[in-house]
């Protein structure tokens, strides 16, 4: 009786000798299918592009550019947690030492920014106080007495 490794011809591409080993073969109680990847999204676009181009018909000008990367992104580290903004700008960081300088300004900025939201929650709670206050002097009355 031959084994399914010996059944594979030794010519053709790899991933059809893969394909017969494995495609539809049964590991932990599920079927496992082999098959060829899709192209990147990147190369079907080139792709779509080029058979654009050979039919005579218009290809878009600004669409070759590729989309930029923003450049300040909004950065939540937990759940609930106020958003920070972080430069996205590539800074060189040759040594050991311009690498702890960059951590070192990402850090301050994270502080600071904790700061100004604690200042502002601190701002708003005490206007609350006041508007607290401000009702329940307006509902007492005196009666002279």
């Amino acid at each position: 009786m031959k084994s399914r490794r010996n059944a594979v011809a030794e010519d053709g591409s790899g991933l059809e000798k893969i394909a017969k080993l494995y495609n539809n073969v049964t590991w932990e109680r599920c079927k496992v299918i082999v098959r060829a990847a899709r192209p990147h999204f990147l190369e079907r676009l080139a792709q779509e592009r080029s058979q654009l181009q050979e039919k005579g018909a218009p290809v878009q000008e600004g669409a070759e550019h590729e989309r930029k990367i923003p450049r300040h992104l909004r950065i939540r580290q937990k759940f609930g947690e106020e958003a920070h903004h972080v430069d996205t700008k590539p800074c060189l960081a040759d040594d050991w030492s311009g690498f702890c300088q960059s951590v070192k300004k990402m850090r301050e900025r994270r502080e600071e920014h904790r700061e100004k939201l604690r200042q502002a929650k601190q701002h708003d709670e005490k206007m609350v106080l006041a508007k607290k206050t401000a009702y329940l002097i307006g509902q007492c009355t005196y009666d002279g007495r």
